[in-house]
């Protein structure tokens, strides 16, 4: 009789002490980054915006480590960049949802529009840029011509560079690929006063194989 009395007292006591008890809420982890955008020439939600936009910030693209935004197509849908195989400042193919022109002679307008800090850039020759210096890039698919105007049947390609840090620093950037090829880039920031700050960006790329020799001469 008092075991069994013992044991009831023991169970109704460890039931007094039973609780649930719930994990706190964790408010930063329901917290999504948010995306700021200008691909309607304000700065803006990239959720409020309505219109088809890819959007890389400037930590994206040191991730990907590319080395021009032919490397960031595979980071936009329906995006398509080919620099025609003519080497370096070649004229460049960009093609968004398979609407492009491959234009070796620069004869026609390209159907993809190339901004750099919101400058049209009118020829594919000029559009293959690199990217140790882009702080932003937006890709708008689709017709942009109410925005952008002329040479936006395809889409934008909206590139924004970094700003002046007004600090002392830079990076460099340093590459090796086929033919001996070494390309060397770099942005070094400075200040020039308490109001007034500068930036300086280079880049070199240098090839001493895979040229051939015309021997008929």
């Amino acid at each position: 009789m008092k075991n069994s009395l013992l044991g009831a007292f023991l169970t109704f006591t460890l039931a007094l002490f039973v609780y649930p008890v719930f994990a706190e809420d964790d408010e930063s982890a329901n917290v999504l980054e948010e995306i700021v955008v200008t691909a309607r020439k304000r700065e803006e939600n990239i959720q409020d915006t309505a219109l088809s936009v890819s959007a890389l910030s400037g930590a994206d693209i040191a991730d990907r480590f590319p080395s021009d935004i032919r490397d960031l197509a595979a980071d936009s849908p329906n995006l398509l960049i080919d620099d025609l195989q003519q080497g370096p400042g070649s004229p460049t193919a960009i093609f968004i949802r398979g609407i492009g022109v491959s234009d070796v002679e620069k004869n026609f307008d390209p159907t993809t529009g190339v901004y750099l800090d919101g400058v049209f850039i009118g020829a594919n020759s000029g559009a293959m840029l690199k990217t140790i210096d882009l702080e932003r890039v937006e890709i708008l698919r689709g017709p942009q011509g109410t925005l952008f105007g002329r040479n936006t049947v395809a889409g934008v390609i909206h590139l924004t560079r970094s700003k002046p840090t007004g600090e002392q620093g830079g990076k460099v950037r340093v590459g090796f690929g086929d033919y001996d090829t070494t390309t060397v880039e770099g942005i070094f920031n400075f200040s020039l006063s308490d109001n007034a700050a500068g930036k300086v960006s280079i880049t070199r790329r240098d090839q001493s194989e895979g040229f051939l020799t015309n021997l008929v001469d």
